[in-house]
């Protein structure tokens, strides 16, 4: 081929020379030769050309697997038609690996076996996963070679050569057996039927470990069928033949169990790109490594991490400050192929962002530490790679271009979250850099002041935190006092406060309503003086700082819409007991800014609550503490003894008059200084300790006190020696907590029915009653009664515990439900999976059959029909005394020792697991030899035998004349007489 190599020619005049080439090389067989000549004009741009390869060609030659498959270094290389860079020709290349097929089935060349050596070649060009490079002999065994590329081992078995794909469509000409049930014997009546052949490549020697495979396929499903085992003559591969379903469960190409429903192979996705190693380079062994271990850990649907290399970036825009731009990546990232079954490229010319790390050219753990974080750092944005500035060798991470939705485009650190955890792209870092930017454009006049002021803001944490500003008198207009000491002002701030506009920048409120705070006595810039101002910042949104020029007073300025009330804009006050506070209706309502019209209106008759303020001496002083989210101030015209803050009532509990602690309290109305106002200590104590213990922002269950005059209809449903159980109503009902975007928040169930748990004579025993109640957890926890909390019958004085509603054997007495009565109910799921029938099913439900349960009466069953171990713990979830019944860990260690025995392939048996399986082998048999007398035995269903979901109260209510709930003694009575 020194013609084709010699010269840079175009494709069709190096056609041309393949021909004239012709006489240059020999096969020593004309068939052979002629059929490598047909290929040859057969080339097409970006293959390699079909080649006659003397042997010698080759050296480095390593067997592999059956011998059937070697491996090699070809000297000179395959030839292929280069076009890039603006230089085309024909070119080689030399020292390729490459992978020899030997041809031990051909040794005479005819007709048949060039089909035969061309369907070889078209099943590589079918599965592309590989190139064929040409044809060679060995000249001592006189045996034909197939060359191929490295990457024959993507779709070939490097053992026996066949392809991996080990399940193929095929069609059984004669078909399955069924059974005829009318002609009483097997047929076959699905002739011609489409089966699935799956090759057990690895499993010629017919071994225990073989047979126990085979026969982990017929019972591993039930969406296929397993009609039987084969074997290639020619191969002497055994086959398992499977009906077509057997693909709904399987990967036809490598075997591999789907995990999910849409039939995803995670293994196929794993092993392509494990295939494409060998393909790519960072030129750096540590860093490869990392980028194939992340591949390798891929999830479905993820965007595989890859080397990029840089040239494949254009149209590169720098931005910010030069660590981001962003680019056109021409091939574009990976994307798994649901209906392909493999990774494509189907975004080409994508539009991403890349990341310079600069001052990390070094590949060591810290950096590799580095690049896992960006992984993992956020679900919108994907990386795709990494990849090297070839001239300043700088490494750079790629992202999608919705990076930009999480990381400042100027800097490069990551965007605030708002309290949903959605970004809302404000960068704490280019802000304070902004407000540095900024120091020389005002000043007060104070260099100590101007400092202060630097300083606070510098401080900003959040997009929400107030600018603390100089602002310049001339500023505010419409000036209004709104207190008696003129202390306090109103006004209109013509600029208004800088403010996040959730589009990367601070812009200006203009003509924001304001408070004015007057520093009268401090007008000298001293310690205390900043200590003065900055002690407001505590309680209020304090914009800034300005001086009026005449009167060289300086003043504060909040967002506070801080007005005087007429007192006779209050209806329908009423007033506690105490006269601290009092609730009205304010007709006017409070000043809200409506951003639709931008400007302030009224919201008509709210409800508000009025806290009165006595101590004149220190009226300005609690009046300043107190204003934070204040309407404003009032006073009654009448006494005028009093001055009354005006507050949102939502804040504050209309029985006690105190302000709400935490968001739990504003949302659930429910005061901890009101539920801790018991009489008794230890009672106070109770409800204090369990309140502090709640985490309000979760599910946990709120323990509460609950007035007696909550509940309704109230009905015994058991009485013991103790204690008595009752089921009611209760009107405001459970706090849950509810979710949604913006985070959550408590509400009430109405109307929940409970069960109300008097212990008799409590009020004396308190100890006792505290000591109970205590041994619920606050934690909403499976298959756990939940306590909801205590009250008090008024008329007893007997303390009540308020639980869930639930029912079960021991329940049906009025005893507590616990986590053993879920127990009985999984044994009898048990009977049922062991029987086919419900328990019961020949008896009326009704309160004899609820008596002779808490007596102890069980379902009989057939002990043939299923295991003695399976039998033993079925009856013990069913025992009468709770405390014998089995926890649900050990009840789980029991059917996991139950599946290990049953699994052929779990490898750590102990005797216990053999002794399992042979008592399950023997009550299969049993149910296959007596399988029509077990159908034919089935119950008939009594009438009243019901199973759907009912409250059981009419046919318990009556049980505590039978017996005693606290010593399980039972005095048995005939209803049928």
């Amino acid at each position: 081929m020194e013609l084709l190599t010699k010269y840079y020619v175009n494709l069709s005049d190096g056609k041309e020379i393949i021909k004239e080439n012709f006489t240059n090389w020999k096969s020593g067989n004309e068939i052979i030769d002629n059929f490598i000549q047909e290929k040859q004009l057969k080339y097409a741009a970006n293959d390699f050309l079909f080649e006659w390869i003397p042997y010698n060609e080759f050296i480095n030659i390593k067997e592999i697997g059956d011998n059937c498959l070697t491996t090699a270094i070809w000297k000179n290389g395959p030839l292929h038609y280069h076009n890039e860079d603006s230089i085309s020709g024909w070119t080689r290349k030399s020292y390729e690996k490459v992978v020899l097929r030997f041809l031990y089935d051909i040794q005479n060349i005819n007709n048949e076996s060039i089909n035969k050596i061309e369907s070889y070649i078209n099943d590589c060009e079918k599965l592309s996963c590989t190139f064929h490079y040409g044809i060679s002999q060995n000249p001592d065994t006189k045996d034909y070679i197939l060359v191929f590329n490295d990457s024959y081992f993507t779709c070939y078995c490097e053992k026996c050569g066949y392809d991996i794909e080990c399940c193929k469509q095929s069609i059984w000409k004669d078909g399955p057996l069924y059974y005829d049930k009318h002609a009483n014997e097997y047929t076959r009546n699905l002739i011609y039927e489409k089966v699935v052949l799956r090759f057990l490549y690895d499993s010629q020697d017919i071994n225990d470990e073989f047979l126990n495979m085979v026969e982990s396929y017929l019972y591993d499903n039930k969406d296929y069928k397993n009609y039987g085992i084969s074997q290639n003559p020619d191969t002497k591969v055994y086959i398992l033949v499977f009906n077509y379903d057997y693909f709904v469960c399987y990967c036809g190409k490598c075997g591999h169990k789907f995990k999910y429903s849409d039939k995803l192979c995670d293994q196929c996705q794993i092993d392509q790109l494990r295939n494409n190693f060998t393909n790519w380079t960072s030129e750096n062994e540590k860093l490869d490594n990392f980028i194939q271990n992340t591949q390798l850990k891929i999830n479905r649907n993820d965007v595989p991490f890859e080397w990029i290399p840089y040239n494949e970036f254009i149209d590169i825009k720098q931005m910010g400050d030069d660590c981001l731009t962003t680019a056109i990546w021409k091939d574009g990232p990976l994307h798994y192929d649901k209906y392909e079954k493999k990774y494509l490229r189907n975004s080409t010319y994508e539009k991403v962002v890349l990341r310079s790390l600069y001052g990390s050219q070094k590949i060591n753990d810290e950096f590799l530490n580095m690049v896992e974080s960006y992984l993992y750092d956020n679900k919108i944005n994907k990386n795709y790679g990494i990849t090297q500035n070839s001239d300043t060798k700088v490494y750079i991470l790629v992202f999608n271009n919705k990076y930009l939705d999480c990381y400042c485009e100027k800097c490069g650190n990551t965007y605030e979250k708002d309290i949903s955890g959605n970004d809302i792209k404000w960068c704490k870092l280019c802000q304070m850099d902004q407000l540095k930017t900024n120091f020389t454009n005002w000043t007060s006049g104070n260099v100590k002041l101007d400092k202060f002021i630097q300083n606070i803001q510098l401080k900003i944490n959040k997009h929400s935190d107030v600018i603390f500003e100089w602002i310049s008198y001339n500023e505010f207009t419409e000036i209004k006092g709104i207190d008696i000491e003129n202390e306090f002002a109103m006004a209109i701030w013509k600029d208004g406060p800088l403010i996040f506009t959730g589009k990367r920048i601070m812009t200006k409120e203009s003509y924001k309503k304001v408070v004015l705070k007057y520093l009268h006595n401090l007008q000298d810039i001293t310690d205390e003086f900043l200590n003065k101002v900055e002690s407001y910042f505590n309680n209020k949104r304090v914009y800034g700082i300005s001086q009026n020029p005449d009167t060289k007073v300086y003043i504060l300025y909040s967002d506070t819409v801080f007005e005087w009330i007429s007192y006779n804009r209050f209806t329908s006050i009423n007033e506690t007991e105490n006269s601290g506070f009092a609730t009205a209706m304010w007709k006017d309502g409070p000043l809200f800014y409506n951003t639709l019209d931008r400007k302030y209106k009224r919201k008509l008759n709210e409800k508000v609550f009025l806290k009165y303020l006595y101590n004149p001496q220190n009226i300005i002083n609690e009046i300043m503490y107190l204003m934070e989210g204040s309407y404003g101030l009032s006073q009654n015209p009448n006494t005028k003894d009093f001055i009354i803050l005006v507050f949102p009532l939502k804040y504050y509990c209309e029985n006690c008059g105190e302000k709400y602690n935490n968001r739990f309290e504003i949302d659930s109305r429910s005061c901890l200084s009101c539920q801790i106002k018991r009489e008794d200590e230890k009672i106070r104590d109770l409800i204090q300790d369990a309140r502090l213990n709640i985490d309000y922002n979760s599910e946990s269950i709120i323990f509460e006190w609950i007035p007696y005059n909550q509940f309704s209809d109230i009905k015994e449903i058991g009485k013991g020696g103790f204690s008595t159980v009752y089921s009611a109503i209760w009107k405001d009902g459970l706090l849950y907590y509810e979710r949604h975007e913006y985070g959550g928040e408590w509400k009430r169930k109405s109307n929940t029915r409970v069960a109300l748990k008097c212990l008799h004579n409590s009020h004396n025993s308190l100890t006792e009653f505290i000591n109970e109640v205590k041994a619920y957890p606050n934690q909403k926890l499976e298959n756990i009664l939940k306590l909801y909390g205590i009250s008090q019958n008024p008329d007893t004085k007997d303390y009540v515990m308020i639980l869930e509603y639930a029912e079960a054997p021991e329940v049906l007495g009025g005893k507590l439900y616990t986590r053993a009565a879920d127990i009985y109910s999984f044994g009898m799921i048990m009977y049922v999976v062991a029987t086919g029938r419900q328990p019961f099913a020949d008896r009326a439900h009704d309160e004899v059959l609820a008596l002779n349960i808490y007596n102890g009466i069980r379902p009989e069953i057939n002990e043939k029909i299923a295991p003695k171990c399976y039998i033993d713990i079925m009856k013990r979830c069913w025992d009468p005394n709770p405390d014998n019944r089995p926890t649900s860990i050990e009840l789980k260690d029991i059917v996991e020792s139950f599946h290990n025995s049953l699994n052929q392939n779990f490898q750590k048996k102990e005797q216990k697991y053999y002794e399992i399986e042979e008592q399950f082998k023997k009550t299969q048999e049993y149910r296959k030899a007596n399988f029509l007398s077990i159908k034919n035995g089935q119950t008939i269903t009594h009438t009243q035998a019901i199973y759907s979901s009912r409250l059981l109260n009419p046919f318990t209510k009556n049980l505590s004349k039978y017996y005693n709930i606290d010593n399980n003694t039972v005095e048995i009575t005939d209803f049928t007489k």
